[in-house]
């Protein structure tokens, strides 16, 4: 039999460390049992309720950490609108050229 991920909502995942942390329903394989995780699941979801709060649910830790788009960005101007913007990096590069040059003279 294939075992299907699962995505289990923040709502969710709270109760059942709420439920362990309570010892409602005795230890953690009849916390699993009863709600149908597994014992490392109510564990972890224990753990993270009790060292980060109930406001770490809400937030997706999944994944790569999305960078700066401005690469992406860029890539999609014209090459006009490119060429507009290398000639404003050029103009502050020269501006702050001749600023270091003067706080230099000082």
């Amino acid at each position: 039999m294939k075992r299907k991920n699962m995505k289990y909502t923040p709502e969710f995942k709270i109760e059942v460390a709420k439920a362990y942390l309570s010892g409602e329903y005795g230890g953690k394989p009849s916390v699993a049992k009863k709600f149908g995780v597994g014992n490392t699941r109510v564990w972890e979801w224990k753990k993270q309720l009790s060292e980060k709060g109930e406001e770490s649910f809400y937030y997706e830790t999944r994944g790569r950490y999305k960078k700066d788009k401005t690469k992406k960005e860029y890539n999609k101007l014209s090459v006009e609108d490119k060429l507009k913007y290398k000639e404003m990096e050029c103009d502050i590069l020269k501006k702050l050229s001749a600023l270091l040059k003067k706080l230099g003279e000082h």
